[in-house]
């Protein structure tokens, strides 16, 4: 066997070992386990690592670090956005100026999220006071197609029907555009 033929095949071998590796860390080992993906972060292993350090997740620290890293992974993924905003949320007890820049960053990347619109919608409405206005304008741009788009995409889900988002709304401004949105 030539020098070149022994190199390749020692370097097929280094891959799969690696990406035995990666598997193992996805799905298999414990949480926080590996760093095999380093030094790009992996958002398997951090929502694996979320889940365990923070099963009920109200953990506003844990949130956060779930968060940067799916955006260090990918930070053109709405959810990360979003779950940037709801641990400052759960921090500070309401949304302050950088969680509602995080609201309408998450709309930049992805106007509309299909399936994980309603919980978006959800929190959009319940912190309405707090959200920029191009923030609101987006909101209610989402809910708009999110009302056409209900039988596809939402209704499959375990949440109710986009157009009864206002009963669960705790912010009354958002509660009342909420309403308003779903009437017309």
């Amino acid at each position: 066997m030539t020098l070149g033929r022994r190199l390749l095949l020692l370097g097929a071998a280094c891959g799969a070992l690696y990406g035995a590796g990666l598997f193992y860390e996805m799905d298999l080992a414990p949480a926080g386990c590996c760093g095999l993906s380093w030094p790009v972060p992996d958002p398997i292993a951090a929502e694996r690592r979320l889940s365990s350090a923070d099963p009920r997740g109200l953990g506003a620290a844990a949130q956060r670090e779930t968060a940067l890293d799916a955006l260090r992974a990918s930070p053109g993924e709405a959810i990360g956005w979003t779950r940037l905003a709801y641990a400052d949320r759960l921090a500070h007890g309401r949304l302050t100026q950088a969680g509602a820049q995080a609201i309408e960053t998450s709309y930049l990347v992805l106007p509309y999220a299909g399936p994980q619109s309603y919980w978006r919608l959800a929190f959009d409405f319940d912190n309405w006071s707090a959200l920029t206005p191009q923030g609101r304008q987006d909101a209610m741009a989402e809910m708009r197609i999110a009302l056409r788009d209900d039988n596809i995409y939402l209704s499959a889900t375990r949440h109710p029907p986009v157009r009864n988002l206002a009963k669960t709304v705790a912010d009354p401004s958002g509660r009342l555009a909420a309403a308003l949105l779903a009437a017309d």
